[in-house]
Formats: C-alpha cells, structure tokens, sequence
C-alpha cells in the first residue's frame, strides 16, 4: 500500500480539488483508493461521499477504532471533532501505525492535509510515499513551495521517513498566454530543482466546469462530459504521475 500525500500551506490552492481528482482517475484506473481527509473543513470528504455524512473518522482511525466495515465507504473522513486532538501529544508515527492493518485492503492511500504545518501533518509525511505539492503561480507561491521543501520535507525526510519521495510541483490556476505565468513558471523550477525535484509537466489551467463540479458535490473528471481544459489537464496529470512513479509496478495489482 502506497501513501500519496497532497500538501500546501496556502488556502485556496487547489490542493483538495488535486485529491479529489487523484482518487476519482486511479480509482477508474483500477486502484483500490482510500481517501484520508486531515483537513477539518472536510472538504475532500464531501467531495468523494456528496456531503454525506462519513461513517468513519480520523479520530475513529487514531483510536483504534474498528474499521471492518471500511471498504463499504472507502474514505476516513475529517469532522469538527479533528479539533479536540490533543495534537501536542500525538505520536509522530500514529499514521503509519494506525494504517497497518489496512494495508491488505488498498493499494493507495490519498491524503488531504490541512493549510498549516500542524502535528497530525507531521504524522502523515512520515508515512507518505509520494508527495504533491500544488502551487499556483506568484512569486509568493514559490517562496512558500521552497520553505516547505528546505524545512518540512527536510526535517521529515532526515529525521522520520528518508523513503519520502516528493513526486513534484502541480502548477494550477495556469495560464500559457500569460508571460508573467511563463516567467514564474520558471522559477518555480528553479526551486524544485534546487530540491532534487521537478515541476510536473501537466498544468492544469482555470475552468467554470471544475468549479461547477465543486459546488454541486458532482464527480470532478466525468462533470459535463469532461471535457474542459482543467478536466483533460487532469487527466494528462494522473497519467504523468503514474508513468513518472511507475505506479503499476509497486502496488498490488
């Protein structure tokens, strides 16, 4: 089982439409997904179970709670009890131990983490194979893209899980026709190589239907026939990411 962690500290970034959009293209890809939502706006968790309520929580997780009845919903989702974790006294490898007994189920894991650099976000890059870093694009973006690589995954991969590979920068909310784009395009190469990294060649450019998709809780690659540019953009990232981690070849397919 494989943990792909999907992280920025910026709000507003893209980062759980990128979850979401992970989950529904390997799940159609044959994977056996579980979703993970950190983030108590439980946003990822709304979009895979369409506002309903999830039958399992984080909390459910980290308490050892029985989860035999899982893969009925296949998503641990995140509520507003994720705020009475003691995170000061969460175990750095609670994740990774509490997810054990699942590892027979799923091939993958997606996580959604929360904007900030919390205890329970610690706990998830220490368990995490591949990590994806949305980024929009402004020269804000990059300065925070390059703190979290020269201090987060840093600290992470010296200290807690040296297997974590960091898989990329997802550049959103892009625009080819813009210069300003193309010239901060480069920069945040610039950053990503300076970590031993790349930026993902797939962009994903701006889109009514994504947005659209969001706010009816409808499936965000298949919404109005998928056929917008951010939906094929998607898509052409999805298959990037596997070929670029050879997915089909690490997981239990």
């Amino acid at each position: 089982m494989k943990i792909i962690t999907v992280l920025n500290r910026k709000g507003g970034i893209g980062k759980t439409t990128t979850a979401q959009a992970l989950y529904e293209g390997l799940k159609k890809r044959g994977y056996r997904i579980l979703a993970l939502d950190l983030d108590q706006q439980a946003n990822f968790t709304d979009s895979i179970l369409k506002g309903k309520k999830p039958s399992y929580t984080v909390n459910d997780l980290l308490n050892n709670k029985d989860l035999s009845n899982l893969t009925a919903s296949n998503v641990i989702g995140a509520t507003m009890e994720l705020t009475q974790l003691n995170l000061s006294e969460l175990d750095i490898y609670a994740l990774r131990d509490a997810l054990k007994p699942l590892n027979k189920f799923y091939d993958l894991v997606i996580i959604d983490t929360p904007p900030s650099i919390n205890q329970l976000t610690i706990s998830a890059l220490a368990v995490t194979n591949y990590l994806i870093l949305p980024s929009d694009i402004d020269k804000y973006s990059a300065k925070g893209i390059n703190e979290i690589l020269s201090n987060v995954v840093r600290k992470i991969k010296q200290d807690y899980n040296s297997e974590l590979v960091v898989s990329g920068v997802l550049i959103v909310k892009y625009n080819p026709r813009i210069i300003l784009h193309n010239q901060l395009r480069g920069l945040l190469e610039k950053v990503a190589r300076a970590h031993n990294t790349k930026v993902f060649n797939t962009t994903i450019r701006e889109s009514v239907a994504i947005r659209e998709a969001r706010t009816i809780d409808s499936e965000l690659l298949s919404f109005n026939g998928g056929k917008s540019n951010a939906q094929r953009d998607y898509k052409a990232f999805i298959k990037e990411f596997i070929e670029s981690e050879k997915l089909w070849t690490q997981t239990i397919l």
